[in-house]
This record gives structure tokens, C-alpha cells and sequence, in this order.
């Protein structure tokens, strides 16, 4: 009863799946095998229970739904590996892919950030460096040169500030 009850909850958790077609009908197919093989176990039993000589009548009976519901399942069986290997084959196949992208769009994202950083320090080093070499002439005594940085941002401040304080030293 108990294996009874163990092979009718797999082929209706079976049942439940979403199968290929081709395994679906396998399935359909080794119903009527599977109701056989239970309904002559049952007969063979009830008859073996009742009469030892009866029970070894129906026994060959019993012998043959069993080894045609194993030919059927053991075929449904490797179906459904292969089915499943299939998958986890399709699976990895995908995830690779997948890394695949992600690995290229973050070597793209770090190249741009890359190139988008050099670019910004590029502007600093070079306005800083304007600032600087105006200062060292007027550190050496040219009050004529001027920053003329024309930016309106924090070095742009500070160029204006240093034109204002080389007027400023000129004038005195």
C-alpha cells in the first residue's frame, strides 16, 4: 500500500510540472502500465493471502506488468536527466552570459570613469598650474603678466583675485 501510494504522489507531482511535450506523453503512457502493475499486485497478494497456489498462478502475470511498467519508466527516467541536464546546460550557458555582460559593462563603466576623472584633474592641473606660473613671475618681479582665466568656478575666483592683488602690488 505504502509503494502504491509513493508512486501515484510522483507521477501526480509529475503531473504538476511543466514537462516537455514529449516527456508529458511518456508520463500519459506509463499511466495505464503503472494501474496495471498496482492492480495485479494487488491480485496477486489478495490471492497469494487466500490461496499459495493461486498466488503463484497469477505471479507471471505480476512478473510481466512489473518488467513493462520498469521498461517504461526507466525510458520516462532518462528522458527527464536528460531533460534536466539539458537545462542546467542552458542554465550555465545563460549565467555565463550573463557574467559575461556584467564583467564587460563594468570594464566599460571604469574606462569611462577613468577618462571622465583624467578629464576633470586635466582642468584643475591646468588652471592650477596657470596660477602658479603667473605667480612665480611676479615672484621674480613681473607685475605685467596677468592669470586671465576666464572660468566661473573656484579657479576662476582665484585667477581674479590674483589679476586684483598684481593691479593692486603695480599701483603702490
Amino acid at each position: 500500500a505504502e509503494h502504491t501510494k509513493t508512486l501515484n504522489e510522483s507521477v501526480e507531482a509529475l503531473d504538476k510540472m511543466p514537462l516537455p511535450a514529449e516527456i508529458a506523453a511518456d508520463l500519459q503512457a506509463v499511466k495505464p502500465a503503472l494501474k496495471d502493475y498496482i492492480e495485479s499486485a494487488k491480485s496477486t497478494i489478495e490471492a497469494a493471502n487466500k490461496d499459495h497456489a493461486a498466488g503463484t498462478a497469477l505471479y507471471p502475470k505480476f512478473e510481466e506488468t512489473f518488467k513493462s511498467l520498469e521498461v517504461k519508466l526507466g525510458s520516462l527516467g532518462d528522458k527527464i536527466n536528460n531533460a534536466a541536464k539539458s537545462a542546467r546546460d542552458e542554465q550555465a550557458k545563460s549565467a555565463a552570459e550573463a557574467r559575461w555582460m556584467l564583467w564587460t559593462t563594468l570594464g566599460v563603466s571604469a574606462i569611462g570613469m577613468v577618462t571622465f576623472a583624467a578629464g576633470i584633474i586635466r582642468g584643475i592641473l591646468t588652471s592650477l598650474n596657470r596660477c602658479l606660473e603667473i605667480a612665480n613671475k611676479v615672484a621674480d618681479g613681473d607685475l605685467r603678466t596677468r592669470v586671465n582665466l576666464q572660468q566661473n568656478d573656484e579657479f576662476g575666483a582665484l585667477a581674479a583675485g590674483f589679476d586684483r592683488m598684481i593691479e593692486n602690488m603695480g599701483g603702490q
